[in-house]
């Protein structure tokens, strides 16, 4: 059966305890299917997490309604630095531990070949891996609980450039063979160059744009990311709103040698 999750007219109030009245979410109207490749950026505060958790059923909404197809539909959420509460002496246990059921040796190196890992790695201990290892496995996890939908909250958090390519590089893997849904929760839209086909975009609990993420306008990323840091997606999104004719694979590549050379072709004659 195919998975569908639809939010109509989503709502959730701000917390007796903060210091605002302002509502953390919105009137948020959002359909998610499986096998959508899905981006959600704003900017601190602007709601990414509280619908993050609503979206999983950690949070309940105070208006509209949302609506799961199948009704036990699973979405999993991997927090910031999951790694943080790896508690397993091995990975394979790790895995496990995360598993509706138990897996074989052939499923646990399935899922480590699944995020780019090496099967290797399943009798390491979790704690041992290098960062990008560990954020991974995380990825692996989340993997095993067999999820309708997978959302990661910053995936990329405090990580070097080496561990950021490395999750980068599962997030492409898992793109390329998973049938489930996949939504990255991020500040920075240059971490879902290569493999996001959609984007939410949300301010002040408002959603801004639902649509393709080749075809967010500039005025919405000027609105729901840090204009003071540097990014080639905004500027890629610039130079098509200045009428520059770019390939649309440049939207899909991480390396920033084809992207050099496909930027080139475009301004070719």
């Amino acid at each position: 059966m195919s998975f569908e999750l639809l939010l109509h007219d989503v709502g959730l109030k701000a917390s007796a305890h903060t210091d605002t009245s302002r509502p953390r979410l919105s009137s948020i109207t959002l359909r998610c299917r499986n096998g959508e490749r899905i981006g959600l950026i704003g900017n601190n505060g602007a709601g990414k997490s509280s619908l993050a958790r609503i979206l999983c059923g950690l949070e309940r909404q105070t208006s509209g309604q949302i609506r799961r197809q199948p009704g036990r539909a699973r979405v999993m959420l991997i927090l910031q630095r999951p790694e943080e509460h790896f508690i397993a002496i091995t990975v394979r246990e790790e895995l496990a531990g995360y598993a509706p059921q138990k897996l074989n040796s052939a499923e646990i190196d399935n899922l480590l070949q699944t995020v780019g890992l090496e099967a290797s790695l399943a009798g390491r201990t979790p704690r041992t891996l290098s960062s990008g290892q560990q954020r991974a496995l995380s990825l692996a996890c989340g993997l095993a609980t067999r999820p309708d939908l997978l959302i990661l909250d910053e995936p990329m958090a405090g990580l070097d450039a080496p561990s950021r390519a490395l999750v980068m590089h599962s997030l492409k893997a898992l793109s390329q063979t998973a049938q489930m849904a996949l939504c990255v929760v991020s500040h920075h839209p240059d971490d879902l160059l290569g493999w996001a086909e959609r984007l939410w975009a949300l301010e002040a609990g408002a959603l801004l744009y639902d649509g393709p993420f080749e075809r967010v306008p500039v005025e919405v990323l000027d609105r729901c990311i840090d204009k003071e840091s540097s990014s080639l997606f905004y500027t890629l999104r610039r130079l098509e709103e200045a009428d520059f004719q770019l390939d649309p694979a440049v939207y899909q590549q991480r390396d920033a040698k084809t992207i050099a050379r496909l930027l080139e072709a475009s301004f070719t004659p």
